[in-house]
C-alpha cells in the first residue's frame, strides 16, 4: 500500500491542478456535475466539503492528503508518491537560469532534452506530465512563432496561464519569453494584458523579459514606463560588455525615440544597424532586432534604410519569417523597384488573419499582373470588410500603396473613399 505523503509544495501546485481540470476536462466531459457541489460527490458519499475544495483550489493546504488522492483520483489524475524529484528539479532549474540570462539559447534546448528524457519515466504522473507538455511546447516553438500554430498556442496560453505558478522558476522565465512574443505578435491589446498579469511579467527580475515588456509598454503607447525600464537595463549592459543584451534593446530604445519624436532618432537606427553587422552575437537576437529596426523604419516611411535592413536580413541569415515576405514586397511597392526572388509573394500562405489575407491577395495579383486600376479597385472593395478588425499599421499600408497608386492614376476620389470607409466604419 502506497503512504499517501503529499510534499507540501506540491499540494498547492495539486490544489492549481485540480482546478484547472474540473473548470476544463472535466467540465466537457461532465456537463452536469462538474460544479464545486456535484464534483465533491462520489457514489453518494463526499470527498470533502465544498469550503475545502474551494480552499484546496485557491491555494490552501488542507493536511488530509487523502482528499487530494481522492479528487485527483475523480479526474483520473495521479501523484507520484514514491519519488521526491525535488534535486532533478532545482538543478535543471539551475542550468535554465544561467544559460537564459546568458543568451545561451542553443544550450538551452540541449538543456531541455536531457530535462523531458528524465522526466518521461514518469509521464504518468501529473506534476511531471505538466513539466514535460510545457518544456516540450518551449523547445518546439520558442525560436520560431508561426501563424499556422495560432490554434495550439490559444490551448497551450490557457492552460500555460492557469497553472503557470506550479512550473520552476526556470520554467517560468522560459514561458514568460515564449507567451508574451506570442500575445505581441498574435493577440489583440485586452488579451495581451490578461496574459501578461497572470504570468507576473511586471514583477520578473530577468533583463530580457523586462525589456521584451517595454516592447509591451510601446504598443500602448506608455513611453515613460517603458523608457523608465529599458534605459537603466541599456546602461547595465554596456557597462558588462554584454554584446547580445545591447543588440537586444538597441532596437526598442530606436523605436521609443521614433514614437517620441526624438531628434536624430534616424542617425541612431543607423548607427545601431552598423552595431548590429559588426558585432557577433546570438543569431536570433540579431535578426529579431534587426527586423524590429527594420519595421520601425518602414512605420515612418523610411523605405530606403528599411529596404537595406530587410535585404541584409535575406542575404545574411536567409531570412523569411511568414509575414517578412509581405513586409518586403510592401516596401519594395513604395519604392517602386523589384522584389527579390527570395520573397516574391506567388499564393497566400493558409491560417492567417482576414487583415494578412487581403494584404497577401493583393501582391499576389499584383504579381499576377493586374494593371494599377484592378489594383486600386481591389483595396477599395476588399478593405472595407477589414476595417473594424485590422489596426493602424494595416490601415496605412493600404493607404500608403493606395496613394502610390493614384499618384499615376489620378483617381483621388478612391483616396478620399478609403478615408471615408475608416471613418464609416466608425460610425456604424
Amino acid at each position: 500500500m502506497t503512504l499517501l505523503d503529499i510534499l507540501e509544495e506540491d499540494n498547492i501546485k495539486l490544489g492549481k491542478i485540480i482546478k484547472y481540470y474540473r473548470t476544463n476536462d472535466y467540465k466537457i466531459a461532465n456537463p452536469y456535475t462538474w460544479s464545486i457541489n456535484d464534483f465533491i460527490s462520489d457514489n453518494d458519499e463526499y470527498i470533502c466539503s465544498n469550503t475545502t475544495l474551494s480552499s484546496i483550489e485557491n491555494g490552501e493546504i488542507i493536511k488530509d492528503d487523502e482528499i487530494y488522492d481522492s479528487l485527483l483520483q475523480k479526474l483520473n489524475l495521479k501523484y507520484n508518491y514514491k519519488n521526491d524529484l525535488s534535486n532533478i528539479h532545482n538543478a535543471y532549474d539551475s542550468l535554465i537560469i544561467e544559460e537564459f540570462n546568458n543568451f545561451n539559447f542553443d544550450k538551452i534546448n540541449i538543456i531541455l532534452d536531457e530535462y523531458i528524457n528524465i522526466l518521461t519515466e514518469y509521464k504518468d504522473f501529473v506534476i511531471e506530465n505538466e513539466y514535460i507538455e510545457q518544456l516540450d511546447f518551449i523547445r518546439n516553438h520558442a525560436n520560431k512563432l508561426d501563424n499556422s500554430n495560432i490554434e495550439l498556442y490559444n490551448n497551450t496560453i490557457l492552460k500555460s496561464v492557469e497553472l503557470f505558478n506550479i512550473y520552476t522558476d526556470g520554467i517560468k522565465l522560459l514561458l514568460q519569453n515564449i507567451l508574451i512574443r506570442i500575445s505581441l505578435k498574435f493577440y489583440d491589446t485586452k488579451t495581451r494584458v490578461e496574459i501578461l498579469n497572470k504570468i507576473d511579467i511586471k514583477s520578473s527580475k530577468s533583463y530580457l523579459i523586462k525589456s521584451i515588456y517595454a516592447d509591451y509598454l510601446i504598443t500602448i503607447s506608455d513611453y515613460y514606463n517603458a523608457f523608465k525600464i529599458i534605459l537603466p537595463i541599456i546602461e547595465i549592459y554596456e557597462n558588462e560588455n554584454n554584446i547580445n543584451g545591447i543588440i537586444l534593446t538597441l532596437s526598442t530604445k530606436i523605436r521609443l525615440m521614433a514614437d517620441t519624436n526624438t531628434v536624430n532618432w534616424i542617425k541612431y537606427a543607423e548607427e545601431a544597424i552598423s552595431f548590429i553587422k559588426n558585432n557577433n552575437c546570438d543569431r536570433s537576437i540579431a535578426i529579431s532586432s534587426l527586423h524590429y529596426l527594420g519595421l520601425t523604419l518602414y512605420l515612418y516611411k523610411e523605405y530606403n534604410l528599411a529596404y537595406e535592413v530587410f535585404i541584409y536580413l535575406i542575404e545574411k541569415y536567409n531570412y523569411n519569417d511568414l509575414f517578412f515576405p509581405l513586409q518586403v514586397n510592401v516596401v519594395c511597392f513604395l519604392l517602386e523597384i523589384p522584389v527579390p526572388r527570395e520573397v516574391i509573394i506567388k499564393r497566400n500562405p493558409i491560417n492567417n488573419s482576414i487583415a494578412a489575407n487581403t494584404i497577401f491577395d493583393f501582391f499576389v495579383l499584383k504579381e499576377e499582373g493586374a494593371s494599377i486600376e484592378e489594383l486600386e479597385d481591389y483595396i477599395i472593395a476588399e478593405i472595407k470588410p477589414i476595417l473594424r478588425f485590422c489596426d493602424r499599421p494595416t490601415y496605412d499600408i493600404f493607404y500608403n500603396i493606395l496613394e502610390l497608386l493614384i499618384s499615376k492614376t489620378n483617381n483621388r476620389n478612391k483616396l478620399y473613399n478609403y478615408k471615408q470607409l475608416r471613418k464609416k466604419s466608425y460610425d456604424d
